[in-house]
């Protein structure tokens, strides 16, 4: 929300020019690259729980801290660099959070529905035929349908 209200709360602050209004919001968006390539790299190189923490952690402070005290223009391209680093990079965790959850879960393949339909988990031609089939099928729904033509 910060990126939305900034022009705003500078423009309260009084300063009328709408460049340093511009700066403000690119200094966010432009940390935020930085963010996520640093993040990144945390994610990549320690337990996720830390980068989890400290994203979030951080960029909550600086929002009280560093928005809440600013008086002035560069106080505020402050929080913003601060702000834009650590939200921004929180999409970068993302993939992380997914091949966690990927990488916990196990396909048992003795269960009973895996004895019944073995076409499910392994690959073989007659699967490859059967999705063939049933995707050539499944275009019928979803075509228009053909003008009839009259005999005369």
């Amino acid at each position: 929300m910060p990126p939305l209200y900034l022009p705003t709360f500078a423009h309260d602050l009084g300063d009328m020019s709408s460049i340093s209004k511009t700066i403000l919001v690119s200094v966010i968006n432009g940390s935020s690259v930085f963010g996520r390539l640093g993040l990144g790299y945390l994610s990549d190189k320690v337990d996720l729980a830390i980068p989890t923490l400290i994203s979030p952690l951080v960029a909550g402070i600086s929002v009280l801290i560093g928005w809440g005290f600013s008086r002035d223009i560069p106080e505020l391209a402050m929080f913003a660099a601060v702000f834009g680093a650590f939200s921004g990079g929180w999409s970068v965790l993302w993939s992380r959070f997914g091949s966690r959850i990927v990488a916990e879960r196990t396909i048992v393949e003795d269960s009973d529905v895996a004895q019944r339909a073995p076409g499910l988990w392994q690959k073989s031609e007659e699967s490859d035929v059967i999705a063939v089939i049933y995707g050539i099928l499944s275009l019928g729904r979803y075509a228009p349908p053909l003008p009839h033509q009259e005999q005369t």
